[in-house]
């Protein structure tokens, strides 16, 4: 049977709220409008935005330009021409000559991919759940990089309504970036909420019975679903005291936050 996890309750003017894991939360990368594009690999995973591309390598050519990838085409070829005649003359080994090849070809894919796009990598550690962000984690095991977040030049600047993408544009774009992939990370670690508004039961002579005064899911972090549950429950507390005042039922009850026992 399903348990629900309750991560804590307490008492505002007298009534009990609850704030309740959201098992049902929305995935922001598929319900909600984002302005970077999350494109990631991995074996076992599906994440990030749904993409085409067969491998990182791909996919960082098909976010450049023809003309790009021509230069970097040429690029690479005059590289290993100048390679291949110091494996003739016995200077270094094919092996040697492929890995520094291969270095040097991806730091130029980078200078052409800075051109048309701010990018940030993507780093995973998958230990008992995963969790997501923008740098390094320190474990080398359980952690690695899998993919990047990106917004285009052109996207930018049709965003802010410029013409050139300034230094400080590129600061906010990368701000806006990072904060996208920390929500992702909120829905992947769990720490989305829902809370639950509880007043008592007045009819029933019990006392301990409560009936649901409002509620509302889907809040990524818990301190957020708590303001809001707050903000609510005093909007209740003040529709209700009205009508408890003409029907005598107002007694002395907890005005502060306290834990329910």
């Amino acid at each position: 049977m399903y348990q629900e996890y309750e991560l804590e309750r307490f008492t505002h003017n007298g009534l009990r709220i609850r704030i309740i894991a959201d098992t049902d939360a929305s995935n922001p990368r598929e319900d909600f409008d984002q302005f970077g594009v999350m494109t990631c690999f991995h074996s076992r995973y599906t994440l990030g935005d749904k993409h085409n591309h067969a491998s990182p390598e791909n996919f960082l050519e098909n976010l450049l330009p023809e003309q790009a990838v021509e230069r970097l085409e040429r690029f690479a070829t005059k590289l290993w021409q100048g390679y291949d005649r110091e494996i003739d003359e016995g200077n270094t080994t094919l092996e040697k000559a492929l890995t520094a090849h291969s270095t040097e070809v991806a730091a130029r894919r980078w200078i052409e991919v800075d051109k048309v796009a701010i990018m940030l990598p993507l780093y995973l550690y998958d230990h008992s759940g995963i969790t997501m962000r923008v740098s390094p984690f320190s474990c080398p095991w359980d952690s690695g990089q899998v993919g990047w977040i990106f917004a285009t030049l052109e996207s930018i600047r049709a965003e802010f309504g410029v013409k050139r993408v300034t230094a400080k544009i590129r600061e906010r774009v990368t701000k806006m970036l990072t904060s996208e992939v920390a929500e992702y990370d909120q829905y992947l670690t769990g720490d989305v909420w829902g809370y639950v508004i509880d007043a008592k039961d007045n009819i029933d002579d019990e006392g301990d019975e409560y009936v649901d005064v409002g509620s509302c899911w889907g809040f990524f972090g818990s301190d957020y679903c708590k303001e809001a549950a707050l903000e609510e429950a005093d909007a209740i507390e003040r529709e209700r005291l009205p009508l408890m005042a003409s029907a005598g039922l107002l007694d002395d009850q907890p005005t502060e936050n306290q834990p329910e026992i």
